[in-house]
Formats: C-alpha cells, sequence, structure tokens
C-alpha cells in the first residue's frame, strides 16, 4: 500500500476545509473506547483481519482507536488526519498518521486497502458522493467500509420537530451551535460548531452507499454517549432496539463493483 505524502491538496470545488477540533478537545478523544468505536471493532472484526490486512483509519484524530486495533488484530494501520494538532499527538502516540483533506481525496492508491475505517467523518464533508467514490477505489474488491454517523432520525430528533425545535447533530450557524435549539439552548454543554454539514439516516446512509457500489452487511444502532441528560439516557439505550430510531449508526458495507471513473 502507497500513500503518495506529496500530493497536492487542493479544496473540493473551492469550499474552504476547516479544523473544528483544535479548540476543544472532548471526551471522545480520551483513553476511553466509546460504544460506537466498540461496535465499529466489531464489524471490523466480522471482516476477518488477519496481520497482514491493509487498514486505514479516515479521520483518525489522536490514533486511540488504531492502537486498539493492533492491540486487538496485530494490524499496524495507517491514519488519515486534517487537523495538524491531533496529526501530531498520534505521531507521538507512535501512529503512523498522515496528513489528509478528505475534500481532495485519499492519497493512497487503487485497490490497496482491505478495511476503510470512517468514524464520525462523512456528516463532515460536503461532498459524500466523492469520498465514497475515493473509498470504492482504493479498496480492494471485497474490502469492507465501516463508517459510524449520527442519525437525522433518532427518536429525539423526531421529538424535536414536533416541538418545532431543531434536531441535534444539525448545525444552522457556522459561529454557534445553539442556533435554533430554543429552550434546550441553555443545556447546550458545548455551543463550539463542530462542522456537521450531511446529516444522514438509515435510509440514506444505504442509498449513497449502494450507489456508490456498495452492498450492506450489518447496520447497527448505538446511543449519544455522554451527551444527553441523564434522564433520557437510559430512553436512549432502549431505542437501540430500533436501529432507525438510534442516536448514532454503525455499518459495514462491503465494494462489490467498480465504479466508472469520472473525467
Amino acid at each position: 500500500m502507497t500513500f503518495d505524502d506529496g500530493k497536492v491538496m487542493k479544496q473540493s470545488k473551492g469550499l474552504a476545509t476547516k479544523d473544528h477540533y483544535t479548540i476543544d478537545v472532548t471526551n471522545q478523544y480520551s483513553g476511553k473506547i466509546l460504544e460506537r468505536e466498540r461496535i465499529s471493532l466489531e464489524l471490523m472484526a466480522n471482516a476477518h483481519p488477519t496481520s497482514k490486512t491493509r487498514l486505514v483509519d479516515a479521520g483518525c484524530a489522536k490514533g486511540k482507536l488504531l492502537i486498539e486495533i493492533w492491540n486487538r488484530f496485530g494490524i499496524k494501520g495507517i491514519g488519515l488526519e486534517y487537523s495538524k494538532t491531533f496529526l501530531a499527538e498520534a505521531r507521538t502516540a507512535g501512529v503512523d498518521a498522515r496528513f489528509c483533506d478528505l475534500h481532495a481525496g485519499i492519497p493512497l492508491e487503487d485497490a490497496t486497502v482491505d478495511i476503510l475505517n470512517a468514524s464520525e467523518v462523512i456528516e463532515h464533508l460536503y461532498d459524500p458522493d466523492f469520498f465514497l467514490r475515493e473509498a470504492n477505489r482504493v479498496l480492494a474488491k471485497g474490502g469492507s467500509l465501516v463508517i459510524s454517523t449520527p442519525n437525522l432520525c433518532a427518536w429525539f430528533n423526531r421529538i424535536l420537530l414536533l416541538f418545532g425545535i431543531q434536531p441535534l447533530f444539525l448545525e444552522s450557524s457556522t459561529e454557534d451551535r445553539s442556533i435554533g435549539a430554543g429552550p434546550l439552548r441553555k443545556m447546550k454543554k458545548s455551543t463550539q460548531v463542530v462542522g456537521h454539514v450531511r446529516i444522514l439516516h438509515v435510509t440514506a446512509l444505504k442509498d449513497l452507499l449502494e450507489r456508490h457500489g456498495f452492498e450492506v452487511k450489518e447496520i447497527h444502532g448505538t446511543v449519544f454517549e455522554n451527551e444527553l441528560p441523564a434522564p433520557a439516557s437510559w430512553i436512549d439505550r432502549l431505542m437501540t432496539i430500533r436501529t432507525g430510531l438510534s442516536a448514532l449508526l454503525v455499518v459495514r458495507a462491503v465494494k462489490k463493483r467498480e465504479l466508472v471513473k469520472q473525467k
């Protein structure tokens, strides 16, 4: 697997890419493995990895998941990361982390990856179709794409809409995440924008993957960990029984066909 570290990174369609993560390092980047990450690891295990499996973590942050992958599977994966701060910390931790702007593409050769993981990434991309075309290109046939992302149709979002309150995960401002939150504004732990631009639900996620040459093999729902008020947490856990009502979605899809390259 060859990484083109010298490739010129260009902004896709002139859209600027902002690093939303350097300022506010939240608990999701601590040493704890979150439930969505645990499920992602289980889905990777279902792809039957070996020590020779070529694995890439797109949006690897500090490299926590890659360290866990090494401990569990004995795989020395590659991390791709846009945040220069996280990139430095991942490298300090011994992770093979490389700078990458996913809006410009995945700088890897065709069919050189067996498992591509993208945890909480696709919702930050202006052009998810481009990302999935790139994922299809770099994955070997039969390779697995593992994605986790917020669910637009989560149970609490359905309730919020009934009361005219903007659903969680959506951001109407580039400066203040509490815009549109109405009476829930005071409950926000932080008003820092995290850069969500595409929030999907189960059908949209499946349709996107199938459009770009993937077959969905597994899809699971999980909780909005450490974010909801305590009284709502048990309801959130209960709602994972129905994937479509879950707070977050985790999916494994397999590359079934090559895409016609766009000129």
